[in-house]
């Protein structure tokens, strides 16, 4: 459902909306319990009420950006493996350009169609949190073509050796980038947040400072939006393949086959 969500409407859209929806939803709230339940509300002096709002948001912030910093890291290392699987494939291809006609053709042949695979089907499907069949195919076939180079032959054997060591590192890239298509939040921290995040809003709607009303409805409409924002920003960065802040392939792109 979040990943449909993000693949169908602009990022920008999400965050505003999530953001909306959260001021909404802590209006509604306190409306709610105000006009139905005012006995459950906690009076208390402006200055009180100011300080206890104060360190509830303070205690929002540091959840939240502590989720939203270790999501950006996350992001940001595949990001950086999408670079470091681009160039081992291109080290790869340089390679076989030292080898014998009869290997050369055939396993720059298995990258490009590889790479071009990647591009075309694989990274459409990560998109739906899917990756490509094909593509793993190609993959054990580029490996059947590297271990066919004779190893009774020292300088092929060299060669050899470090293809496949190449290989093994295109494969690792591969494999985290599949461990990463769905949310990499585990259960557990998303129940906490969620407990944490629904304590703290239910303690700003609980309280009821005798004076200022209106300040307190635009704090707890204040804090409710960067609840919602700073969810959303949860959201986009917990799919680093799915919506418009994915990431892209564009580093395959720029390998050269002759």
């Amino acid at each position: 459902m979040v990943r449909l969500l993000l693949n169908h409407v602009p990022t920008w859209g999400v965050i505003i909306s999530l953001t909306l929806l959260s001021a909404f939803l802590g209006w509604a709230f306190y409306s709610l319990l105000k006009r139905y339940l005012p006995r459950f509300l906690v009076n208390q002096e402006p200055h009180e009420a100011r300080e206890t709002i104060h360190l509830t948001s303070v205690l929002c912030a540091l959840l939240l950006t502590f989720m939203i910093v270790l999501l950006w890291q996350a992001y940001s290392a595949l990001q950086e493996n999408m670079v470091q699987e681009a160039k081992t494939i291109g080290t790869l291809e340089i390679f076989t350009e030292s080898l014998p006609k009869e290997y050369d053709l055939k396993i720059s042949a298995l990258l490009e169609a590889y790479v071009n695979t990647l591009i075309n089907d694989e990274w459409p499907q990560m998109r739906n949190g899917k990756s490509s069949a094909q593509a793993t195919e190609l993959l054990l076939e580029l490996r059947y073509a590297i271990e066919s180079i004779d190893a009774k032959d020292p300088l092929l054997s060299t060669y050899r050796h470090e293809m496949l060591q190449d290989y093994n590192d295109i494969v690792f890239s591969r494999n985290l980038r599949i461990d990463h298509l769905e949310s990499s939040i585990p259960d557990f921290f998303l129940f906490t947040i969620g407990a944490n995040l629904l304590g703290m809003f239910l303690l700003l709607c609980l309280l009821n400072p005798a004076s200022h009303k209106r300040s307190h409805l635009f704090f707890l409409l204040l804090t409710s939006g960067i609840l919602g924002l700073n969810f959303s920003f949860l959201i986009v960065l917990d799919y680093p393949f799915s919506g418009e802040l994915s990431i892209n392939n564009r580093p395959l792109t720029y390998i050269h086959f002759d």
